[in-house]
């Protein structure tokens, strides 16, 4: 039998719960089918439909068997975040928006819902909202790497400097090699006039990993410290390395123009927030 015969056959036992938690399950699975085929628009439709029946099951469940709600709010909370991804493909960021809050109200402690929350909230530019998830992702895991860089990328936004060094530290005590943070540290150091801290975490991250020294990521992040140091010979031949990585191509070409058009001046290479 097809998905679509399953479906139906799961709807027409409509009055067993059961059933009914089947045929939402199977009507997910058919939206992911239409997804995967690029169908986008039927497979929206297919998630809305599940999602008008999960909430009926809810609705019924809460009388009759309260012991499942925990399992199937968890369900409904996935019917719409996969709602808010395809809003967000379709480039309906409200939509999007609208569908994880509510994911967030069936899933209040899932650090899932909430980090792709967390990150619908900063490409909207809703920087209190970012916070606020980003806090609540903290609260259930305090080393939550994600909700930890948006915290700093916030401040480094607001120029809270030393908050944002705070923060950038912590990160990069727990992972010495994320080059964006160390960045990130690098520019903030540079305007709270530190520099001379700098050369502790090129160490530390060498001292991690013997491959670290010979990374783009590294290559990228000393060559923001030789930029800053006035070492602009071996910024650029370190900004060339830095370019092998799709990663860091880029910025680190934006880079080496800047230092060929302006060979004794520094301008900041760290990027706004989204």
């Amino acid at each position: 039998m097809t998905t679509i015969g399953l479906v139906g056959a799961a709807e027409d036992e409509g009055d067993d719960v059961a059933a009914a938690i089947v045929a939402v399950k199977l009507r997910v699975l058919k939206a992911s089918v239409h997804s995967q085929s690029n169908e986008l628009d039927v497979a929206l439709g297919e998630l809305d439909t599940a999602r008008s029946a999960q909430a009926s099951l809810l609705h019924r469940l809460e009388a009759e068997s309260p012991d499942a709600l925990a399992e199937q709010n968890l369900m409904m909370a996935e019917i719409c975040v996969a709602i808010a991804q395809h809003h967000a493909t379709l480039q309906d960021a409200d939509a999007a928006l609208s569908s994880y809050e509510e994911a967030l109200r069936h899933a209040p402690h899932s650090p899932d819902v909430l980090v792709q929350l967390a990150r619908q909230h900063l490409r909207l530019g809703h920087h209190d909202e970012t916070r606020k998830a980003a806090l609540a992702l903290l609260q259930l895991d305090a080393s939550h790497e994600e909700a930890s860089m948006m915290l700093a990328e916030l401040m480094f936004a607001d120029q809270d400097y030393d908050q944002a060094i705070y923060h950038f530290q912590e990160i990069l005590e727990a992972q010495p090699q994320h080059w964006t943070a160390l960045g990130r540290l690098i520019d903030l150091l540079r305007r709270a006039g530190k520099l001379d801290h700098v050369q502790a975490f090129l160490d530390q991250a060498v001292s991690s990993s013997f491959e670290a020294r010979s990374s783009p990521g590294y290559a990228y992040c000393a060559g923001l410290y030789a930029l800053a140091t006035d070492g602009r010979a071996k910024a650029m031949m370190l900004f060339n390395k830095a370019r092998t990585a799709s990663e860091f191509r880029e910025k680190a070409l934006e880079a080496m123009v800047i230092i060929s058009l302006n060979p004794e001046g520094f301008v900041s290479l760290a990027g706004p927030v989204a």
